[in-house]
């Protein structure tokens, strides 16, 4: 009978010592409210990566109450850090943008880091091409100079733009995606825009997985055409971009109207082979992540 209890009392002992060592093997990116962990981007990021570390830090605060730190170096006064786009601190880990398709991304983890990780590029238009109303007179002037046209330009005005953020349309967003895909983990989930249409658990921890999948879109044009990016609402334009969508479509429409009314073009062919050589460059444009 004593052995029995002996033999009983060194069975729960040694439960305690397991699961206290469970316990304190935990690595927490937030802990009861308090944040265990620091975003890190580099210290250029492209406008996308910048706005998944705002994404980022905004979810969890709405999930935990914590805030986290947004840095461009990792510092010590944080256990965890969690990388958001191409950065010394991913390159030091080994983690690139090679063998990534476009948009695809990765969410990776180590016993002290995670990383949100995609093909970043900000879109660098064709020019001429004017950002609102007001640069439609050096649009006609420099466009006039390199067609030797002076009919109404293709593309007078930009409807990918976003006025208030600078971002647009054509921007890759691999990182953010990967943010998103994180938050989806969460049970974050967006319905519709603004807050009436969103899903946000609430939790006081929230612990630093184990992780390492590579996601890439099934289809490289995902465009709803919702109507124009530069015209719409600061909820809809962040909808757009947590449903996935994308602006890869080669779409001409007002364009082609300006080509084909314009009298100087259809006497010089070279021309409109020209203009609609543009998408093409544009999108060989952005084959390569920018690196900072």
């Amino acid at each position: 009978m004593i052995r029995q209890s002996r033999f009983m009392l060194q069975v729960a002992v040694f439960s305690i010592v397991c699961l206290t060592a469970g316990m304190a093997a935990e690595t927490w990116i937030v802990e009861e409210g308090k944040p265990r962990a620091q975003i890190v981007t580099t210290a250029e990021p492209t406008r996308l990566v910048k706005l998944a570390a705002e994404e980022l830090r905004d979810y969890l605060k709405k999930i935990t109450g914590a805030e986290l730190p947004i840095v461009h170096e990792r510092g010590a006064d944080y256990p965890v850090a969690i990388y958001i786009g191409q950065s010394a601190g991913t390159e030091k880990l080994g983690i690139t943008a090679d063998g990534l398709a476009p948009e695809a991304f990765r969410v990776v983890s180590g016993s002290d880091w995670l990383v949100l990780f995609g093909r970043d590029v900000d879109f660098v238009p064709i020019e001429p091409w004017a950002r609102n109303q007001n640069h439609l007179p050096r649009v006609q002037a420099e466009w006039a100079s390199l067609s030797g046209a002076s009919g109404r330009p293709p593309a007078t005005s930009s409807r990918s733009l976003h006025g208030r953020s600078g971002i647009w349309a054509q921007d890759e967003s691999g990182s953010l995606q990967a943010v998103y895909e994180f938050l989806r983990d969460l049970g974050v989930r967006w319905y519709m825009p603004g807050e009436p249409g969103e899903v946000v658990p609430q939790q006081a921890s929230i612990a630093l997985p184990v992780v390492d999948k590579t996601v890439a879109p099934d289809f490289r044009v995902r465009d709803l055409r919702m109507g124009n990016i530069s015209s719409c609402s600061w909820e809809d334009f962040h909808w757009y971009w947590r449903l996935g969508l994308n602006s890869e479509s080669l779409g001409g429409a007002h364009g082609m109207r300006a080509i084909m009314a314009n009298k100087e073009f259809r006497a010089r062919p070279i021309l409109t082979v020209w203009w609609f050589a543009a998408p093409i460059r544009r999108i060989k444009s952005r084959r390569h992540p920018s690196i900072h």
